[in-house]
């Protein structure tokens, strides 16, 4: 069965993009990227086949990684990467366009997240 980026993996794949290229932009030079979708996670590691819909996106993830900086992608439950996911919801909820916005600070939506980081507070992982 082929993997494709489809619904929530197409969009975190955009923002993969969007990230690294942010990243790279900033001068950063190592990068670690957690993702929560294992679809989206192995269609990067593995890469799509050429007639693939995703082929150009993970191509262009593919292309900002062989850049001259160390980039880890590691696959994260979604429950200890909340802050991220609270910060997607919010952004989708304002909007149907794709679109980035830098926070300063965090955004007051996500202080009790960062909170609970802070003291080590774990999140179960709900399972049925």
């Amino acid at each position: 069965m082929k993997k494709k980026f489809r619904g929530n993996a197409s969009l975190e794949g955009c923002f993969i993009v969007h990230g690294l290229k942010l990243a790279w932009d900033l001068g950063c030079k190592k990068v670690k990227v957690d993702i929560d979708s294992g679809n989206a996670l192995g269609l990067v590691r593995n890469g799509p086949v050429a007639n693939d819909p995703a082929f150009a996106l993970v191509s262009e993830i593919n292309g900002l990684v062989r850049r001259d900086w160390l980039v880890e992608f590691s696959h994260v439950f979604r429950e200890s990467n909340r802050a991220a996911d609270r910060l997607a919801h919010l952004g989708h909820s304002h909007s149907l366009e794709l679109s980035v916005k830098r926070f300063s600070e965090p955004p007051s939506a996500i202080t009790d997240i960062l909170r609970d980081d802070l003291a080590g507070v774990v999140k179960q992982r709900g399972v049925a």
